[in-house]
């Protein structure tokens, strides 16, 4: 059995979380006309915005440049609102009168984005930077584009360039964290996210970026903290209410966790890890069919970075009796994340369960190598050599799984099955039995050891 695995990621990256930075402009008359400041005016009150600009459009009586212009703010507008089609027809009227406003090309990128249509945003991104190269802005945008494609070292070169070109541009930190985050690098994502907040403490997405760093590391009190302060600076953040159903989800209160991933959902129908999330909760309530579903959604939208939620719902199935269904989705896990330790985990318990003991080995040692702090893998590879009649080998990795500390302190299957199978050997061998869970067992698996030589 292996551990569920929550999905502690601002992108696949997460992501996630989209970091939205749509820019606008001031048409050149603002200053004389209250219409055109309310047309520019696109942040604090986009339905106005939008009325202003629809005016101005209508009018017939602007000159080309500002007729532009009152299209980049409409368009913005909507995609403030949610309505990305609506934003990509106005994007797109400002991009035939003027092809080279690199502003244009960066919010149609984002509408796109929001569409899940990544490529599409990533290609505007690309002439935004080709016309303006010093555009940090749509540097951390399309590095979280990248982000949300699992291509990190593109994601990566993006976000450096941005803090290279502002090293205040708190959303480069943001973006940066997250793609530390999601490439194991815990400490400089805490460090990154920590200075965002720095940068701007208004900033919502750095708290849950901190949030999740924080929980990571077990300092579950502080990401609760981070996660309820990014849901009070913006109600509207999908990904702070992920952050705070992963901290319910940590400590075991399934029901809480299943109302917050609701709610993120509710707000952003494309959040992938919500999904993934919110079918690990369901799996602990023991709503299979439910979690699968959710998994199921959570590939659909991200399949690029859907190696971890094949591997959840490989575990589903696993505990529907389903094996060969479970087997062909840890299969598809490792080929999509051939470095995922609990892939391979998984697919050599499955492995195990089948009967194909030497498969078992092979994958389960290849787990070890990869992440040799999971006690689940030992525990699984030790039943797989004692099933072979390897009892030294599998002795060695009980005791090795006894002397990790548990992913998840709730999930006791590792060190429970290894205390009762040593206590089963040396019963076996005439031996007196530990007494869990505080006896050093080293003494006893000496003298096994001692009698199987």
């Amino acid at each position: 059995m292996v551990s569920r695995h929550w999905f502690l990621k601002l992108c696949s990256i997460s992501s996630a979380v989209g970091i939205v930075l749509f820019v606008w402009v001031h048409p050149a008359a603002a200053q004389l006309s209250p219409l055109f400041a309310e047309c520019a005016n696109v942040r604090a009150n986009p339905r106005a915005a939008i009325e202003a600009c629809s005016r101005i459009i209508e009018s017939g009586q602007v000159s080309s440049r500002n007729l532009m212009l009152s299209y980049v703010n409409r368009g913005t507008a909507w995609g403030l609102t949610g309505d990305s089609d609506r934003a990509i027809h106005d994007l797109d009227e400002a991009i035939r009168i003027d092809p080279d406003f690199a502003q244009a090309y960066n919010n149609r990128g984002l509408a796109f984005a929001r569409r899940g249509e990544l490529e599409r945003g990533i290609a505007d991104y690309d002439r935004a930077i080709h016309l303006t190269p010093g555009y940090q802005v749509a540097y951390v945008n399309r590095g979280n584009a990248f982000g949300r494609q699992c291509g990190f070292d593109h994601a990566m070169a993006d976000f450096e360039r941005a803090i290279q070109l502002d090293s205040g541009y708190a959303p480069a930190y943001v973006g940066r964290s997250a793609t530390y985050l999601n490439t194991g690098d815990v400490n400089r994502a805490l460090a990154d996210a920590s200075t965002a907040i720095q940068h701007d403490s208004g900033s919502a997405l750095a708290y849950v970026a901190r949030s999740f760093a924080l929980l990571r590391m077990s300092d579950v009190e502080r990401a609760l903290a981070d996660a309820e302060r990014a849901i009070a600076i913006d109600p509207k953040l999908a990904g702070a209410y992920n952050a705070r159903g992963a901290v319910y989800g940590i400590r075991n209160e399934p029901e809480r966790a299943i109302a917050e991933f609701d709610r993120a959902i509710n707000l952003d129908q494309r959040l992938a890890p919500a999904y993934a999330n919110r079918g690990i909760a369901l799996k602990l309530k023991g709503d299979l069919d439910g979690a699968i579903a959710d998994y199921s959604r959570a590939i659909q939208l991200s399949p690029k970075c859907a190696g971890p939620y094949y591997n959840n719902r490989a575990n589903a199935y696993v505990l529907k009796g389903e094996l060969r269904r479970g087997l062909n989705d840890a299969d598809t896990a490792v080929k999509l994340r051939p470095t995922m330790a609990a892939a391979f985990a998984t697919r050599g318990s499955i492995q195990r369960k089948l009967g194909e003991n030497e498969l078992a080995i092979r994958d389960l040692t290849e787990a070890i190598r990869l992440d040799p702090s999971l006690p689940d893998a030992f525990t699984e590879r030790a039943l797989a050599y004692e099933s072979k009649g390897r009892i030294e080998q599998a002795l060695v990795d009980f005791k090795a799984a006894l002397g990790l500390p548990l992913k998840n302190p709730a999930a006791t299957w590792a060190h429970d099955t290894a205390r009762q199978r040593l206590t089963a050997i040396a019963a076996l061998r005439s031996l007196p039995a530990p007494n869990p869970p505080t006896d050093d067992l080293s003494d006893l698996l000496a003298d096994i050891l001692k009698r199987t030589q």
